[in-house]
């Protein structure tokens, strides 16, 4: 799967100096499949997602995914501001595109 700007996800991940278990929560699939009605991009993430484990989540948007977090204790991969402030304010690690071309750790 590639981000806008053709960054492989999966291989970025995967080359991280920690190893990740990559899972999605229903949340998110639910917010692709609105989504892709309008940008490409989503629905190519919502076919890609078919690789990875989905997992079951309750709630919609940023509260689902905070909450979810939480729970398993795990990193959260976004470039989204407002979620970013959340997750730290709460002590979650974050994973960020880094310039369109990486993903690191903040």
């Amino acid at each position: 799967m590639f981000n806008k700007n053709r960054l492989d996800i999966r291989n970025a991940i995967l080359n991280l100096p920690v190893a990740f278990e990559i899972l999605i929560p229903e949340c998110v699939i639910d917010e692709l499949k609105g989504l892709s009605r309008t940008y490409w991009y989503a629905g190519a993430a919502l076919k890609y997602s078919e690789y990875f484990n989905v997992i079951r989540s309750s709630g919609r948007g940023d509260d689902c995914i905070l909450k979810t977090a939480e729970a398993l204790n795990c990193y959260v991969l976004t470039n989204d501001r407002g979620l970013i402030q959340r997750l730290r304010s709460k002590n979650i690690r974050v994973l960020i595109f880094s310039q369109g071309k990486t993903i690191k750790m903040i």
